[in-house]
């Protein structure tokens, strides 16, 4: 009876979807078992079940950068992107380096945190760290669920990875007409401004814009 019990046991076991959703939407690869965010899994590319598949907003939603810090187990000192990912054009020419133990941040795309960060000789820039080894420290920080709308600028525009600072510069130059995809907004020190994604001489990039600009 015993041995009938145990074998009742472990066939349901197997039987038991291997897919899950944990808080914040998670789900659970079935093949490698990696707890996921996005809609495949970056081991071995499977497709996160389309019973859990998270949508795009049809509207671009408003974001606020926290307004606590997060701090790391020892300081960080990485690259950093204008996207979630190193196809994605880096700032200041490719220089921008993020050296931080302490830091405010918007939230995560994938293994990827939105963060801002000081540079040398004053101002501040916004763009993307990989924290895929920091799961533990990142653990409850609000994943990024952007908007999927398309639009075009409505006149030359420059696209920023800072709040408009003049003296970093804008990281590109749009001109009117350029199609873009409006992610969401941001507000960050009380100012309002339109998020966007676009591809710049072959490059994906991430920045800000007014929200003028956009149709």
């Amino acid at each position: 009876m015993k041995i009938r019990l145990l074998c009742i046991a472990i066939l349901v076991m197997l039987l038991i979807p291997m897919v899950c959703v944990g808080d914040g939407g998670y789900w659970y690869c079935p093949q490698c078992g990696r707890r996921n965010d996005g809609n495949y899994c970056p081991n071995d590319g499977t497709a996160r079940p389309s019973d859990l598949a998270a949508s795009a907003y049809s509207t671009p939603p408003t974001y606020y950068f926290s307004a606590h810090s997060l701090d790391f187990p020892h300081k960080l000192n990485c690259a950093v992107y204008t996207g979630p990912g190193t196809e994605y054009l880096r700032g200041a020419n490719g220089t921008v380096q993020f050296i931080s133990q302490s830091f405010k941040y918007a939230g995560l795309d994938g293994d990827w945190l939105l963060v801002r960060c000081q540079v040398r000789g004053g101002g501040t820039r916004y763009g993307y760290i990989d924290v895929s080894a920091y799961q533990q420290t990142v653990w409850g920080v609000q994943h990024l669920v952007f908007s999927d709308m398309r639009t075009v600028v409505s006149r030359d525009t420059k696209v920023w990875d800072s709040m408009m600072d003049e003296d970093l510069g804008p990281i590109c130059y749009l001109p009117q007409g350029t199609p873009v995809t409006y992610l969401c907004n941001f507000v960050i020190d009380g100012m309002n401004v339109a998020y966007i994604e676009v591809e710049y001489n072959y490059r994906l990039v991430r920045g800000f814009v007014y929200p003028s600009c956009l149709r």
